[in-house]
C-alpha cells in the first residue's frame, strides 16, 4: 500500500480508493470512492493515483460550495431578484434613462412566455450567473438548481416586461400575474430577507460594533477566521449558509497545514491544495485543535450577533462545529519535566556566557546579565502567571504585604498624560496578588527592583519594548525563548507550558483548587465561587512556597 497515493495492491492488480469527507458522504451516497487501475508498474499506477487525487480534490470542492438549493431557498431568490429589477427600471426610469418601447416590453414579454413555453433556458443563462454571483452561490451550469433557476427567470423576465409595458402606457394597477410574483412581494418576510446583507458587509458592521471591546490581537483573529471562512464558503448573504458549511469548515480547518502563508511552499495556494497537500505528506503539521476552536468561536459567536442584529432566523453554526476530542484536555500543552528544567537553569543564561549577545556557549562565561531574559524564566516557572502578565510589572507593583513581597497582577486604563501604555489582564478573575517564591527572593530578585527603584526606571523589565499587533511587552522576548531553549535541545513545550509546570506542582503539593483559582487567575466554579470570600497573603504564600521541583534550587542558578 501506498498511502500517500491512496493506491491498494491486490493480486497484483491496483486499486485507488479515496475515502470521502464524512460532510460530504450523505451528498455522494458513499463513504469512499473506488477505481479499479488493472495490471500496471508502480510508477504508472503512481501517475494516474495523482491525477484521481487531484480531480477529487476539485470535486469535493465543487460539491461543497455548490449546494442543491431547497425549492423554497429557489423561490426566494427569484422573488428577491424580480422586485430588484422592477425596482431598479422604475429609478432609471425616473432618471430619464429608460427609453419610452410599450411595444418592445409587449414583444419581450410575448418572447420569454414563449420561451417558458419551450424551455428555452438559454435565453436567460447570463442572468442565472449574475444572480448566482450576487447571491455568493456557485451552481454548476446544467445542474438541477440551475436549470430550475433560469426557468424562474424566463417566468420573471416575461411578467417583468408585461407590467412594465403597463406602466410605460401609464397603468399601475397591473400586479404581477405569475403566481410566483404575486404573492407576498412585499410581505415582511421578504422585505427583511432582502435586507440581509452579505458576509463581508455584515462583518464589517459587527467589527465596528465590537471595535472599543477588541484588543489588536482579538481583532486579527477575528480578521483571520472571517477570510478563511470566505474564502471556504463563498461571500454569500448571510441567510445563504447552511450547516454543511459549517461543519465542511471546522473539518477543513483540521487539515489545514499550521505554516499556511509562512514558508513559501505553503503561500499563495487555495485552502483546498493545502488541505490535499497535509493529506498526502504527514510531516506538514495541521493547525493545532486551539486554533481551530478559535477560528470556529469566532465564527460562531458572528453568526449569533447577526440573529440579534439583523434578524437573522437561527445560527446555524451552533452546535455545527463540535469534533470528538480525541486526548486528554490536560494533553493540550506539554508540561516542563524536571530534566528540562534542570537544563535551562544550569544553560549559560544562568551561569554566564561568552558576551551578552550571544547566550547559548560556552558555560561559565563572564557575562552574566540578569534582566528580562534572566528573571522572565525564573517569574514563569514558580508562579502561575502568564508572559504578558509579568512583562507587563511597574516597579510599583511589586509591594509586600505583612513582610511577605507580592506582584499584584491587574489591569488599568489609559492614563492621561502617561508615557506608559495601559495593564491587560485575560479576564476580571486576573486580577491577584502573587507572593513571590523563595528561590526568587534567595536570587535577588527583591534587589534587582531596588536598583531600577534607584534608577528612576518605572517598568520591572525596561529592557522589554513593545511589539507585536497588540504593542504586546511580552512579544520580542516571545520570539526569543524559543530559539534559546531550542539551542540547548530542549523540544516540545513553550514559555506557556512553565504555566502548566507550576500548576501541577501546585496540584502535587495538595494545594486547595480554590486557592489555586485565585493564584492562576481562574474563576473558582459555580457556587464556591459565590460563596467562599477567599484567602490571605499567608495562604497565596504558603502555596507558592510549595511549588518544587527535583534538583531545582537557586544553588543549581548560582552554579553551586
Amino acid at each position: 500500500m501506498v498511502r500517500c497515493y491512496y493506491l491498494r495492491i491486490r493480486g497484483g492488480r491496483y486499486d485507488w480508493r479515496r475515502r470521502i469527507p464524512p460532510s460530504l458522504a450523505g451528498r455522494f451516497g458513499r463513504i469512499e470512492l473506488v477505481k479499479s487501475l488493472g495490471v500496471l508498474s508502480y510508477a504508472e499506477a503512481r501517475e494516474k493515483a495523482r491525477r484521481l487525487t487531484t480531480l477529487t480534490d476539485e470535486l469535493f470542492l465543487m460539491v461543497k460550495r455548490r449546494p442543491d438549493l431547497t425549492t423554497a431557498q429557489i423561490n426566494d431568490l427569484l422573488r428577491e431578484w424580480y422586485a430588484g429589477a422592477l425596482e431598479h427600471w422604475e429609478e432609471m426610469r425616473g432618471f430619464g434613462n429608460m427609453p419610452v418601447c410599450v411595444g418592445a416590453a409587449k414583444q419581450m414579454a410575448t418572447d420569454y412566455a414563449d420561451g417558458v413555453k419551450h424551455d428555452r433556458t438559454f435565453l436567460v443563462e447570463e442572468l442565472a450567473d449574475e444572480l448566482f454571483a450576487q447571491a455568493g452561490i456557485q451552481a454548476l451550469q446544467g445542474s438541477d438548481t440551475y436549470t430550475r433557476v433560469c426557468r424562474g427567470l424566463l417566468r420573471a423576465v416575461a411578467d417583468l416586461n408585461r407590467v412594465q409595458a403597463a406602466r410605460l402606457e401609464g397603468d399601475y394597477t397591473v400586479a404581477p400575474m405569475d403566481p410566483l410574483f404575486a404573492v407576498q412581494a412585499g410581505s415582511q418576510a421578504t422585505s427583511r430577507k432582502k435586507a440581509l446583507p452579505k458576509l463581508s458587509e455584515a462583518f464589517t458592521r459587527y467589527s465596528r460594533a465590537k471595535a472599543k471591546s477588541w484588543g489588536p490581537d482579538q481583532a486579527k483573529a477575528n480578521v483571520d477566521a472571517r477570510e478563511l471562512f470566505k474564502e471556504w464558503c463563498g461571500d454569500r448573504r448571510i441567510d445563504r449558509y447552511e450547516r454543511t458549511d459549517f461543519t465542511d469548515f471546522a473539518t477543513m480547518l483540521q487539515g489545514l497545514p499550521r505554516m499556511r502563508g509562512k514558508v513559501p511552499a505553503l503561500t499563495g495556494k487555495p485552502l483546498s491544495e493545502l488541505v490535499a497537500m497535509a493529506e498526502k505528506d504527514a510531516k506538514i503539521k495541521t493547525l493545532a485543535p486551539p486554533t481551530v476552536k478559535r477560528h470556529t468561536g469566532i465564527i460562531s459567536t458572528f453568526f449569533g450577533w447577526c440573529v440579534d442584529e439583523h434578524g437573522l432566523e437561527a445560527n446555524l453554526a451552533r452546535g455545527a462545529f463540535k469534533w470528538k476530542r480525541t486526548y486528554r484536555r490536560s494533553e493540550e500543552r506539554a508540561a516542563w519535566t524536571p530534566e528540562q528544567l534542570r537544563l535551562l537553569f544550569s544553560s549559560p543564561l544562568y551561569h554566564g556566557a561568552a558576551s551578552t549577545r550571544f547566550r547559548t556557549k560556552p558555560r561559565s562565561g563572564p557575562h552574566l546579565l540578569r534582566n528580562a531574559r534572566y528573571w522572565l524564566p525564573l517569574l514563569g516557572a514558580f508562579h502561575p502567571i502568564r508572559l504578558e502578565e509579568v512583562a507587563q510589572l511597574r516597579l510599583e507593583d511589586v509591594q509586600e504585604d505583612g513582610g511577605i513581597p507580592f506582584l499584584h497582577v491587574h489591569a488599568t486604563e489609559d492614563e492621561e498624560g502617561a508615557d506608559l501604555p495601559k495593564r491587560k489582564v485575560k479576564t476580571a478573575a486576573g486580577w491577584r496578588r502573587i507572593p513571590l517564591h523563595p528561590i526568587l527572593v534567595e536570587l535577588g530578585f527583591l534587589d534587582y527592583v531596588a536598583g531600577l527603584l534607584d534608577s528612576n526606571e518605572k517598568m520591572v523589565f525596561p529592557d522589554l519594548e513593545p511589539g507585536g499587533t497588540a504593542m504586546r511587552f511580552g512579544y520580542l522576548f516571545s520570539k526569543w525563548f524559543p530559539d534559546y531553549i531550542r539551542s540547548l535541545g530542549i523540544t516540545g513545550v513553550s514559555y506557556h507550558s512553565l504555566r502548566h509546570s507550576v500548576i501541577t506542582a501546585l496540584q502535587r503539593a495538595k494545594v486547595h483548587p480554590d486557592l489555586m483559582d485565585q493564584l492562576d487567575g481562574h474563576d473558582t466554579p459555580v457556587e464556591r465561587g459565590r460563596y467562599g470570600k477567599g484567602f490571605v497573603i499567608k495562604d497565596w504564600h504558603e502555596a507558592i512556597s510549595a511549588i518544587a521541583y527535583e534538583g531545582i534550587t537557586a544553588a543549581l542558578m548560582r552554579g553551586r
